[in-house]
């Protein structure tokens, strides 16, 4: 793993207990959520080696037993319902 990926991972991994441990306000448990979605959206995009990295289920080349394809179909559901306007602040 390259620095800038473990320092990224080691962001996720300290917001995610803080999380279940239920240290965070509500309003950071929402963005701790939409960070590890859009961390999920990411890496099921930009795998480029046939076994995932650790930790890293969606990293990797897409096969008829990758967990890919559920995951993309969860991530449309929730992708439709995002109303995203330039004139919110």
């Amino acid at each position: 793993m390259r620095p800038v990926s473990e320092m990224k991972f080691l962001v996720f991994v300290l917001f995610f207990v803080s999380y279940s441990l239920q240290d965070l306000p509500k309003e950071a448990a929402n963005t701790a959520d939409f960070l590890l979605f859009m961390d999920k959206l990411f890496d099921s995009l930009n795998g480029s080696t046939r076994k995932p990295q650790k930790g890293k289920t969606l990293r990797c080349a897409v096969t008829s037993s990758s967990p890919h394809v559920p995951f993309w179909k969860e991530a449309i559901r929730v992708l439709v319902c995002w109303n995203l306007s330039a004139n919110q602040v």
